[in-house]
């Protein structure tokens, strides 16, 4: 005399074995889809894109008389700006979008004005900062932003943004955004220089 279990179809039992591992790929593709989304939700709104962006001047005149900074080590600092030359700073961070489509465009500006230019780069973060920079070096000292009071005061629109600072701390030039278009332009013309223009996306 038969059973219903020894009557049952070996393919469907296959089957019913396999579901879980089924239903449970299916959960992480759906789980990784939505970690994916969420960091690029993340990039978009701490990044601002050449098309969001123009040329602005709202900090300009205003003084950074010392910036409050960390080493790579983690030592607090207040960064001075008196110095015989003006100084670049340029804000930046590890996972900014932009900010790794206008690396050849910061390289570039560094090796034709390094003489005439003291550079400094300030990342918005120490998260994975070590890890970017042995993979990207950058020709100049580099320090961590620990004072969010700063980048209020100063209001600071995101990343890339690059000041021109004088010896006495006078914001004199600030263009926000990757070196594309106006902001492209207007660097060029101030400082004599001729870009390659942004990695393709």
């Amino acid at each position: 005399m038969s059973t219903a279990h020894d009557s049952a179809d070996p393919n469907n039992v296959k089957l019913l074995r396999f579901l879980p591992y089924v239903y449970l790929l299916i959960l992480s593709s759906s789980l990784l889809g939505n970690v994916y989304q969420a960091c690029r939700l993340r990039i978009q709104s701490n990044t601002r894109s050449p098309a969001q962006t123009h040329l602005i001047e709202k900090q300009v005149g205003q003084k950074l008389l010392s910036f409050n900074v960390m080493t790579l080590a983690g030592k607090k600092e207040k960064l001075p700006f008196a110095g015989p030359s003006n100084t670049i700073v340029y804000i930046f961070d590890p996972h900014c979008y932009w900010c790794a489509r206008n690396l050849p465009n910061l390289l570039s500006l560094v090796s034709q004005r390094e003489s005439t230019y003291h550079f400094v780069g300030i990342s918005r973060t120490s998260h994975d900062l070590q890890d970017y920079l042995s993979v990207h070096p950058l020709p100049f000292p580099v320090y961590v932003d620990s004072s969010e009071e700063d980048f209020k005061r100063l209001d600071f629109l995101g990343t890339p943004q690059t000041l021109i600072v004088l010896p006495d701390g006078t914001v004199k030039h600030n263009w926000p955004g990757a070196y594309d278009g106006s902001t492209r332009q207007a660097l060029q013309e101030y400082l004599q220089v001729d870009l390659p223009g942004l990695l393709p996306s």
